[in-house]
């Protein structure tokens, strides 16, 4: 049995190492019909490098505007560059990109731009997470209050947290026009719930000990289990009140 020629590989290996760096000549295999081989695979680089940016500003609307399309550009092409993902899958590459940004020290400068980041990689994951149908209180109605506490609730596959030094949930909200931008203290630390119940994503504000209710839960514990750590960090924790605005969201979709 032949063994494969391995040329066709080495061409295209030659031909995107090429795309990558402007500095490298085309490969010697390129052949254009008009003009000179060398302003033309220039085009064809730039639409390479301009389809990825875009892909980029859609994935990141809100980063992007907050740094200016120029520097979130810059930024861009040095990912690409040092961690180009390999999933052909484009709204995929958002959480390597959030990974590298955090690691990169790329926006030391702006330490709340990870965290923005962040919360729209959440987006994009419960955008394009599993379908689930949300329970209401209704499916709770009948159950004893000790056998409930038993109980595990079982979150909906979108559903993901956000903490943060900054007011990254208000910052959002004001790149969706429901706040005020001059209003906000980017200072104030904050922490999301993002979770999509049925065709919208929806991003909510919640407070940490809301956060941990809903982290503790999602860890496999039972509801009291749940109720109890959160009471331990915070005595004036409300398990009923924080039970239904979980359940007013559509984040549980079924209890064990």
């Amino acid at each position: 049995m032949s063994r494969p020629d391995p040329a066709p590989l080495v061409a295209v290996a030659d031909f995107a190492a090429a795309i990558e760096d402007r500095d490298r000549a085309p490969p010697g295999s390129v052949r254009v019909e008009r003009g000179d081989v060398l302003s033309r695979f220039a085009v064809y680089r730039n639409n390479v490098w301009v389809a990825r940016l875009d892909i980029l500003d859609g994935l990141f609307p809100v980063a992007s505007a907050l740094v200016g399309a120029d520097f979130f550009h810059a930024v861009a092409r040095r990912f690409f560059h040092e961690a180009a993902p390999g999933n052909p899958v484009a709204h995929e590459w958002a959480e390597p990109f959030v990974d590298w940004l955090d690691a990169s020290g790329a926006v030391a400068d702006w330490p709340w731009l990870v965290d923005v980041a962040r919360l729209e990689a959440a987006w994009l994951f419960a955008h394009h997470a599993a379908e689930a149908e949300p329970i209401g209180p209704a499916a709770l109605a009948g159950i004893a209050p000790e056998d409930l506490l038993a109980r595990r609730l079982r979150l909906h596959p979108s559903l993901g947290l956000v903490a943060s030094d900054a007011s990254i949930g208000t910052i959002w909200a004001a790149h969706q026009g429901d706040a005020a931008s001059d209003e906000i203290d980017a200072t104030r630390p904050e922490t999301v719930l993002i979770v999509r119940p049925q065709a919208d994503v929806v991003v909510a504000t919640v407070s940490p000990v809301e956060a941990a209710f809903v982290a503790t839960l999602g860890a496999d514990a039972s509801l009291g289990e749940a109720i109890e750590a959160a009471l331990a960090a915070d005595p004036a924790f409300d398990p009923g009140a924080r039970l239904a605005a979980l359940l007013r969201l559509g984040a549980v979709v079924g209890l064990d």
